[in-house]
């Protein structure tokens, strides 16, 4: 269950009462986290990723393509209203991409 902007989080809490107050009821322990995944998609490992997709027994065309998508990844920080000098992105999925970035680093946590 996320949060996204934008968007109303009158359902989410209405979601998470309704498991307190029921695990109460019938007492019943209840143990919650929250996670930050701020910078989760930042410090993907590349040859972890690969191993974790072959686990999951993604076909090896599929692979090869993501891999396509991530060598040579160039980047640049924004720092107020400036960007930093062009790097080589070591880690990490691209930002933005709307598979890359939630699907590969989910692989990664159940992994």
């Amino acid at each position: 269950m996320g949060f996204r902007p934008n968007r109303s989080t009158v359902h989410n809490i209405f979601t998470v009462r309704q498991i307190f107050e029921e695990s109460h009821e019938h007492n019943i322990d209840i143990y919650k986290i929250f996670l930050d995944y701020t910078h989760a998609f930042d410090s993907v490992h590349r040859n972890k990723l690969m191993e974790c997709l072959k686990k999951f027994d993604v076909p090896d065309k599929l692979i090869k393509l993501i891999v396509l998508t991530l060598i040579h990844t160039r980047a640049r920080v924004k720092v107020n209203r400036d960007f930093t000098e062009e790097f080589i992105a070591k880690c990490g999925v691209k930002q933005g991409d709307l598979y890359q970035q939630p699907c590969l680093a989910q692989l990664l946590i159940k992994y």
